[in-house]
């Protein structure tokens, strides 16, 4: 264990110290990938180069990965490894996604794998709560909310005014009839919290190595270019896209796609199946062809059978809330360094 502190501490300082001069050379960073873009595939070219021009898609990833080394480094240096692995891989799964430079990558990778090994103190169990299936008024209830969720993809050229109104709508809607078991879920998920994001991070870590080779063979090995669903969230204003993103979409999502499919669906397999497709399916439906619906859908896929398959092991809808707030938290901090 000693060896594996004094690991931690030495690359906690090197992420710091590669992050420190990555701030200072963002002029030559962002020379370097502008021109890496050329090799692109044409359909990215114009839209990685409009990422990629501005400095807040440098500055930000390099402070987070500034704050995160000093986090793991105090964790390290005060002898907590066996008790905060989990945060280590948090951590460090997020310094992948918003590495500086491939050395930092590397370091962060290395520290997943020295993280994992570690044994440490016997994990306090995650409350699973009750499988309840509810009688027939949830279940009529949640069909009518899927009903008038999935309406507004049968509504062309709808306004966002109209838009936000029928968020608000289905977001009132969810909290009212699922208002007594989110209650007693988010009572248990804060009394639980460590033993929660103990149990969901290292499996959130492994899905996004799945999530990302996916999204790299379809974006990339296929040419086939981001998501219209992507385009669609770019293209609103920042005052309505970063509520929709970390507020609405963790709570309406996961109580339709999670909670409401699992008053019909009793087999987890299935369950896990059946949700995940219909999540993709969801985030992919404008895509050209039919065959970018059903390629693009398959990182999506992955991403929503996650969910599912987490609340199948805890039928707790604010662990899902928590964990899907967590990703589009980290896709919102990307949107906005575009901005900057």
């Amino acid at each position: 264990m000693e060896k594996k502190r004094l690991y931690f501490i030495c690359s906690s300082i090197a992420v710091f110290l590669l992050s420190i001069y990555s701030i200072f050379n963002i002029s030559s960073t962002r020379e370097a990938m502008l021109n890496s873009i050329s090799n692109y595939p044409d359909v990215l070219v114009d839209r990685m180069t409009s990422i990629y021009s501005g400095t807040g898609i440098y500055l930000v990833p390099s402070l987070l990965c500034i704050i995160f080394s000093i986090l793991i480094f105090i964790i390290a240096y005060r002898k907590k490894l066996d008790l905060y692995k989990g945060f280590i891989i948090a951590f460090s799964v997020v310094s992948i996604l918003f590495g500086s430079s491939s050395l930092v990558l590397l370091i962060s990778f290395i520290n997943i794998i020295i993280a994992a090994s570690i044994k440490g103190v016997p994990r306090e169990p995650i409350p699973v709560l009750e499988r309840n299936f509810n009688g027939l008024k949830i279940v009529l209830l949640s069909i009518f909310l899927l009903v008038l969720y999935f309406s507004q993809m049968f509504i062309p050229n709808s306004s966002l005014f109209f838009s936000l109104l029928m968020n608000v709508l289905i977001l009132g809607l969810c909290i009212f009839i699922y208002f007594k078991e989110l209650k007693d879920c988010a009572k248990i998920f804060f009394k639980n919290f460590r033993a929660y994001v103990s149990y969901i991070f290292p499996r959130l870590g492994l899905m996004y190595i799945i999530y990302f080779v996916l999204s790299f063979i379809c974006i990339f090995a296929l040419g086939l270019g981001v998501s219209e669903n992507q385009l669609a969230i770019e293209s609103m204003p920042i005052w309505y896209t970063l509520p929709l993103a970390v507020l609405y979409a963790p709570i309406v999502e996961e109580i339709l796609f999670r909670g409401c499919f699992r008053k019909f669906i009793k087999n987890d397999v299935i369950y896990i199946i059946v949700s995940g497709a219909i999540f993709g399916l969801l985030h992919t439906i404008g895509q050209s062809s039919l065959y970018e619906v059903f390629v693009m859908m398959i990182p999506y896929g992955v991403l929503g059978g996650f969910f599912a398959y987490l609340y199948s092991k805890t039928n707790n809808l604010c662990c899902n809330m928590f964990c899907h707030f967590f990703h589009n938290s980290i896709a919102m901090i990307v949107l906005l360094m575009t901005l900057i």
